[in-house]
Formats: C-alpha cells, structure tokens, sequence
C-alpha cells in the first residue's frame, strides 16, 4: 500500500517490501472532526467492531531495511449522525473505489514512543482517497494494566488529497477544507494483541 510514495525520504526508491502481520500495537478508534459554515460533524471507526489488526511491511531502500506498521481501515467503516451524511463522505472519499484509508508509522518511532515518557510530535503517513501525504501530528501517552496507550491528533486539508469539500444545498452549506484526525493505539511490549 506504498505506492505512490515516491519521492518522500524513507520511501523514495523502494527496492523491495516484505509483509507481515504484527501486533505490537492494537488500533483503538479513529475520529474524523469537521466543520461546516453552519455546524460541526465527526466521523468515528470504532475498531472493536472490526478488530483489524496492524501489518508490518519491511521496506528495503539502497540496502538499508526498515520496518513500517500498517493499518487498513475500511472508509464504510466510519459512522457519523445519520446515514445522509455517512454516505456523503462515503462518496466524498470515493470508497467504491478506494475502499480503505491507509495509515502507517515507523516501527523504531512506535517502540521510542513506548520507552520514553517525553510527549511530542508524532510523524506518520496517511492515504486517502489513493492519495499519501506525510503529516505530523501531537500525542500524549498514558498507562493503563501495563499497556501504554498513546492519543494523537493531526490537522489536514481535504484540498491536499485532491478532494474537493463538498457543498450542500445550492451552497449554503459548505463543508471547510481543513479537518482533524484523532486517533488512540495501544502499544504492547510482547507480540499479543492487545484490546481495551
């Protein structure tokens, strides 16, 4: 699910990638929040539902291995307040086509994280609608029974993926350009999947 990340550092080059399942982290929820010029929406994939489970890709770049944790996430997945607008961003991310949203991560960052207890920025890439884009986001990680459990939040732009935000109503609804993901991981330090 790399494709098209030509060009962007790590995966500029990409010679060869290797693909594995791992569960050293365990995706919680993702929420999708906007704005319209009338009111506020959010999007929310509650994986206890689906219990998808992360990927790991070894990406071999000028001879230098590294390891990538994936996860798929089904766009029909995310529920808002109705279906009329579940189907709208639906359509607006073009699911039948692109049917999941693809987030990855650095494995050694994952495993920084989980060692030190310095909240900071986090860096991981996300793909929309067959488009990637690199993003830095904020986090904060607290434990619970000996699973530390990180928060993060990011700023994008539907503009920067190639999608233009919708308008409702002859254009008096007009939905902003800019939205945030939230997301909440558990982090484990043996190989179990882990759900809270």
């Amino acid at each position: 699910m790399l494709a098209g990340f030509a060009g962007e550092g790590l995966f500029a080059q990409k010679i060869a990638k290797n693909t594995s399942h791992h569960h050293c982290c365990y995706l919680n929820q993702i929420t999708i929040e906007g704005e319209t010029n009338i009111n506020q929406f959010n999007f929310v994939f509650d994986n206890s539902r689906y219990a998808i489970a992360s990927i790991e890709e070894k990406v071999t770049q000028e001879k230098l291995a590294r390891e990538i944790i994936e996860f798929e996430i089904p766009v029909k997945g995310f529920k808002g307040d109705n279906y009329l607008m579940e189907n709208d961003f639906y359509d607006l991310l073009d699911a039948a086509k692109f049917p999941v949203i693809v987030v990855g991560i650095e494995k050694a960052l994952l495993q920084k994280i989980f060692l030190e207890t310095d909240n900071s920025a986090i860096k991981f890439y996300i793909t929309i609608a067959g488009n990637t884009k690199h993003l830095k986001g904020e986090y904060i990680t607290y434990s619970k029974n000996d699973i530390t459990l990180l928060s993060g939040k990011a700023k994008i732009r539907l503009t920067d993926f190639a999608l233009e935000p919708p308008q409702k109503m002859m254009g008096m609804l007009k939905v902003k350009d800019v939205i945030f993901i939230k997301f909440d991981i558990s982090l484990s330090p043996n190989q179990t999947l882990v759900k809270l």
